[in-house]
């Protein structure tokens, strides 16, 4: 026989052991909830810290072509090379609050340039320079230079890569060095070659047919400034060299600049170092017109992140 109280009693156990259980359910879930709204969080402050690299990183080539600007004002080219350093305030402020830089927060970016023209261009390029910059057969060079606007090709080179897609070239004979397809606001048929100011030795080789000791001596006497100038220090005209038919394709004074941006949002801890917590990269190659040389023209835009560590330094 059983009694009441009993029953009772064992209804009231099974409620207990019912609502413990409601309650470790719901105090999983909260723990859940606030677990996954710091992640939210911190996901949130990654992503705006990310943003704020490539925003920096912007401004960095702004600041950067603020400064290049200049130095076409004064000096009417680009130096052959250059490294820019800034820095910028980060400032911080939630809703009703005044924005004020922030003390344990900074950016910080660091901008390479180099003259893009210092690199011959192979889309301005005849065979017979071709031929000694890929080093390739003189077959392959005609073939290359057959296949590029105006010859009857259906579009210029976009990258150098694109030698390799077009099937101009295997990929493992793609040249790593010395060369570009970007030279002007416009691709065209008279597309500057070179600067013959700041190309390398081996650019000088080919253009000129030089052995790498008249190509030293042609260095030794930079800067120039006319064709008429070249060809003093030369020794012999330019129609007797691989440039023949392109002297208005050299220039002696630089207005195409590749410009890596390296932007790096950095926090200072509670060691009192700073340390970074995002980077952001951008590459791009700018022209800079002779009307206008504060608003560049934009040939060749690239971002990537994390930056390489060699990028900083």
């Amino acid at each position: 026989m059983s009694f009441p109280h009993n029953r009772v009693s064992e209804e009231r156990g099974a409620a207990l052991l019912v609502a413990i259980g409601l309650l470790v359910l719901f105090a999983m879930m909260g723990t859940a909830y606030v677990t996954y709204m710091g992640l939210e969080a911190e996901r949130a402050r990654e992503d705006g810290r990310s943003t704020a690299a490539r925003q920096f990183a912007q401004a960095g080539f702004h600041a950067a072509v603020g400064e290049l600007a200049a130095e076409l004002d004064a000096n009417g080219s680009l130096p052959a090379a250059d490294r820019f350093a800034f820095e910028f305030p980060v400032y911080e402020g939630g809703p009703g609050e005044a924005f004020q830089a922030s003390e344990t927060v900074r950016a910080r970016v660091s901008v390479g340039y180099a003259d893009e023209a210092s690199r011959v261009n192979l889309n301005a390029a005849p065979p017979g320079i071709l031929e000694y910059m890929l080093g390739v057969s003189t077959e392959t060079a005609e073939a290359i230079a057959a296949a590029l606007p105006p010859e009857g090709g259906p579009r210029w080179l976009a990258s150098v890569d694109d030698l390799a897609v077009r099937g101009l070239l295997d990929p493992g004979d793609l040249p790593e060095r010395d060369v570009t397809v970007y030279s002007a606001a416009e691709q065209a048929p008279d597309s500057v070659l070179m600067n013959v100011n700041t190309v390398s030795r081996r650019g000088l080789e080919a253009a000129f047919n030089l052995t790498p000791e008249e190509a030293s001596a042609i260095e030794d006497g930079r800067p120039y400034e006319s064709v008429e100038q070249l060809e003093e220090v030369l020794g012999r005209s330019l129609s007797e060299t691989p440039a023949a038919d392109i002297t208005d394709r050299l220039v002696f004074e630089s207005r195409l600049a590749r410009l890596t941006c390296v932007a790096s949002v950095e926090e200072r801890r509670a060691d009192g170092e700073w340390h970074p917590r995002r980077t952001r990269r951008i590459e791009l190659v700018a022209w800079f017109p002779p009307d206008a040389p504060a608003e560049p023209v934009i040939l060749y835009w690239r971002e990537s992140g994390p930056a390489d560590s060699n990028d900083s330094e």
